[in-house]
């Protein structure tokens, strides 16, 4: 029988991990439920366990022969536990999210670890092949989209907010609204604080208007909030008979739906989203800036950087940031 517990919410914090590797320290932590739960972090060797209590002789999970993947089982004190090491690179929070996974299936869902593990295999192997799961940035960046496709859809309809979608098609501007492009920018910065991916990012289309939206959240802890698996769901029951129209642009954006269970985290606003016109006396870099600023502007081949709108006059909204999903709190 599983425990009782909120998944969400009874897992050690993944900046706990992070911070027992930076400073290069051991550690092993209770999870509570029933049965009994471990997470071990070894980082000389970068090393993430899972450890569950077992009883009697339990089967060994078919591990596919996958490259950094290890099973034992332990004996201690005439305690027998199943373990699971995974090695990790620069992927650590989504390793330990594939952990968390496997250890609600047990003390959530009831399954015995190795069939848990067994269904999560195929999310973890994507992942330590380099493939598959989003990063936390892709994540954060998924999330204000589909948020702003959900305010978009309330206020022009379904298919006119599908239609504008253009983000995961890597054109330049997020959307492509009736009057104005907008540019989508999350963060979860105290600070108003964006990425601008080169000197186009931010450079409008002739004869149309450009919006920079910016939107923060924040971690919601135990109040009320919202994964990316969630907002991801309000955009399917949102979507209707244009679903195929949505799913292109989810399976073109990186989502897949095996690893829905890797997405853990809780997201609510931070503040309330602002809209900001991109004019001549907005912060951006531009092809005819940089050349202006150097004779050389051919030769900057890459070029990223960091702006924050904190207290820039807002702009009128061009429709209300609200939902009836109430994909965002």
């Amino acid at each position: 029988m599983g425990t009782t517990h909120p998944a969400a919410s009874r897992h050690l914090g993944v900046e706990v991990l992070t911070g027992n590797h930076d400073a290069g320290v051991p550690g092993i932590f209770a999870v509570t439920g029933i049965p009994e739960g471990r997470v071990g972090i070894q980082p000389a060797h970068r090393r993430l366990s899972l450890s569950i209590r077992a009883t009697g002789n339990p089967p060994e999970p078919d591990l596919g022969g996958l490259a950094h993947l290890d099973y034992a089982v332990d004996h201690h004190d005439g305690q027998v536990w199943q373990r699971l090491d995974v090695t990790y690179a620069d992927n650590l929070p989504e390793v330990y999210g594939v952990l968390c996974a496997v250890l609600d299936r047990v003390q959530v869902d009831g399954e015995d670890f190795t069939s848990a593990v067994q269904s999560v295999l195929t999310g973890l192997g994507d992942i330590l092949a380099g493939t598959g799961a989003l990063s936390r940035d892709r994540q954060v960046g998924l999330l204000g989209e589909l948020a702003t496709l959900l305010a978009v859809a309330d206020a022009t309809g379904t298919l006119a907010a599908l239609t504008a979608w253009r983000g995961p098609h890597r054109e330049e501007h997020d959307f492509g609204l009736a009057d104005l492009d907008l540019e989508v920018k999350t963060t979860t910065a105290e600070t108003r604080a964006h990425w601008i991916a080169g000197p186009t990012q931010l450079l409008p289309t002739p004869g149309r208007a450009l919006m920079l939206l910016s939107i923060q959240i924040t971690a919601a802890g135990a109040g009320p909030g919202a994964t990316l698996t969630d907002l991801v769901a309000a955009a399917r029951a949102a979507a209707g008979t244009h679903a195929s129209l949505l799913e292109t642009g989810l399976r073109e954006a990186g989502w897949h739906d095996r690893h829905a269970d890797l997405y853990r985290d809780r997201w609510l606003l931070r503040s309330a989203p602002t809209f900001h016109l991109v004019d001549d006396v907005f912060p951006a870099l531009t092809p005819a800036g940089l050349t202006a600023a150097t004779t050389a502007a051919d030769r900057i081949v890459d070029l990223r950087y960091r702006i924050d709108v904190t207290g820039l006059p807002a702009a009128v909204p061009p429709f209300p940031f609200t939902s009836s999903t109430g994909a965002l709190p």
